[in-house]
């Protein structure tokens, strides 16, 4: 049991957050087994990577649709959102739209449009997922806010599930299975 101690001590003091190691003594000293657990990434990503792939898909296909249909030079604020003063939004993004995005409307029609085909491009190829990630997730919600509180029900739920979707992104680093991400950012 003192060997165990011992062990578990040199572990803790060498590096605490990276293995858990558990010892056993099965054969009066002759053999010690020894089971590591990694608790650092040693995670494989493959099954991730086909999320990331088809969410990224997606939005280069609405964005890449959205640009090619004129989108910005539409009046896409109410064709997708609807009249403004008759919808019920939060007051506070509700004058968000009407104060900062009405009077820009074809500057944030090719935000939109640009930020889905740059944020889809990203995830589909596993380049800066983290951050394209991040942008996506503003972009989600802006929708969330807007067109999800709007039309309620699937477009809702889409909004939701892909923002969760995006945060795993975020957390499983999956840019680096399947990604250039892998190749830009290689462990040392």
């Amino acid at each position: 049991m003192s060997q165990l101690t011992t062990h578990l001590a040199k572990v803790r003091a060498t590096d605490s957050f990276s293995q858990l190691t558990l010892s056993s003594n099965t054969d009066t000293n002759k053999t010690v087994g020894t089971t590591v657990m990694n608790l650092k990434e040693k995670t494989y990503l493959w099954y991730i990577v086909i999320l990331r792939v088809y969410i990224g898909y997606y939005l280069l296909q609405q964005g890449t649709l959205k640009y090619l249909r004129s989108f910005p030079q539409s009046d896409w604020i109410n064709r997708q959102i609807g009249d403004l003063n008759q919808v019920e939004i939060y007051a506070w993004y509700k004058s968000f739209l009407i104060d900062v995005v009405v009077p820009h409307r074809e500057l944030f029609g090719y935000l939109v449009a640009l930020g889905e085909i740059l944020v889809g491009l990203c995830l589909l190829l596993g380049l800066l997922t983290r951050l394209s990630s991040i942008v996506g997730i503003f972009m989600l919600l802006n929708y969330y806010f807007g067109i999800g509180m709007v039309k309620g029900g699937a477009s809702l739920a889409q909004q939701q599930t892909l923002i969760v979707a995006l945060v795993v992104f975020i957390l499983s680093k999956s840019g680096r299975t399947l990604g250039l991400d892998g190749l830009l950012f290689k462990r040392h």
